[in-house]
């Protein structure tokens, strides 16, 4: 199963974990990691993760990210390609960098982005809808119900 996780997954760890809707998602991403390390997962990287990544301010957080973009399989380069599907997907309202992201993972041809981001999540089937017109099949949903899909699908797409 192909996945990509945006910024706010691979943060997740490094967020107050006093709340417990925070320390799920982050506990949801440990288990992806594995799953990713143990080859059950591909996970795509993209060149806006990178860069968000880069721009993290908090070194000890930053550097423990890019060693977890080193489990992915590829890097999605931000193409002409990319780039035309993120200003489609402006026009729906999304913010320059969610667009980006989604446009990175539908043009890797993902089966599932991954967010914690709950705007995203809750604006997942108007983004679904648009790109099932341009063929593309992907679903957007936060990392905890896509793990347990996952634990009850036995790693078959979410």
């Amino acid at each position: 199963m192909r996945i990509y996780l945006n910024t706010s997954v691979y943060g997740r760890p490094f967020d107050d974990q006093a709340q417990e809707r925070i320390r799920q998602e982050a506990e949801a991403f440990v288990e992806m990691l594995a799953a990713m390390v143990a080859g059950r997962l591909i996970c795509l990287n993209s060149d806006i993760l990178q860069l968000e990544v880069h721009r993290n301010p908090a070194a000890a957080a930053r550097e423990r990210i890019e060693d977890f973009l080193r489990h992915g399989a590829e890097t999605v380069a931000q193409t002409d390609e990319v780039l035309y599907l993120a200003q489609e997907l402006q026009q729906l309202t999304l913010r320059v960098h969610d667009a980006l992201h989604l446009a990175s993972a539908a043009v890797g041809r993902v089966d599932d982005l991954l967010t914690c981001d709950d705007r995203l999540v809750s604006r997942a089937s108007e983004m679904q809808a648009h790109l099932a017109r341009r063929g593309i099949a992907i679903t957007v949903m936060n990392p905890r119900p896509f793990l347990a899909l996952m634990k009850t699908t036995g790693g078959e797409s979410a």
